[in-house]
């Protein structure tokens, strides 16, 4: 008798098969599942990190004697947890960027801005939208950021307003005998 263990699986199950001993046989098709993994195939081994025979595999010879119960267990790998991190111009007149993925858990290098704001400085971002200081730089190395699984973080730009040069306009009469101007600014 072949038996089918979902090792851990979260879902499914699958029917005992009689085999013949000494004949050769055709895997049946996995109908087992598990949320967060990929499955890989079977092994008689329930702790494998790779598998024996593969989902289906056909031509296989399990080496069986008669009355012997064999179990093949599924063998899993985690799926890697992305988030979606997205760029937010937070009243940009110009430019976009694109989201990315990135795996939960892992330090990235922020891309480099391509937002402009008329009249503002660019100083960061920030993961919130009001924020005056921002929380990192432009292109900052080694940022982890807390997302989890299937959700999104928006990131900010942080403008500060460009100071506007301003001078004062005097007149003079360069030896005038009358009339005045009031200067400008």
């Amino acid at each position: 008798t072949l038996t089918f263990d979902g090792n851990g699986a979260t879902e499914g199950s699958m029917q005992s098969m009689s085999v013949v001993v000494g004949t050769s046989i055709t895997l049946p098709t996995n109908t087992f599942k598990r949320e967060g993994y990929e499955f890989l195939g079977w092994s008689r081994v329930q702790g494998a990190a790779a598998p024996a025979y593969t989902d289906g595999q056909t031509g296989v010879a399990l080496a069986g004697k008669s009355n012997e119960t064999i179990t093949l267990y599924a063998v899993w790998k985690e799926l890697q947890a992305t988030f979606t991190l997205a760029f937010n111009g937070n009243e940009a007149t110009k430019g976009t960027m694109q989201s990315m993925s990135v795996v939960v858990g892992t330090s990235i290098t922020l891309p480099t801005n391509s937002f402009k704001r008329d009249g503002y400085e660019f100083l960061g971002w920030s993961e919130t939208q009001g924020a005056a200081a921002p929380a990192y730089t432009d292109g900052q190395a080694n940022v982890t950021l807390p997302g989890k699984s299937n959700e999104t973080i928006t990131l900010y730009a942080v403008w500060k307003k460009k100071l506007q040069a301003t001078f004062t306009l005097t007149f003079d009469g360069n030896g005038a005998t009358e009339g005045s101007m009031q200067s400008m600014s």
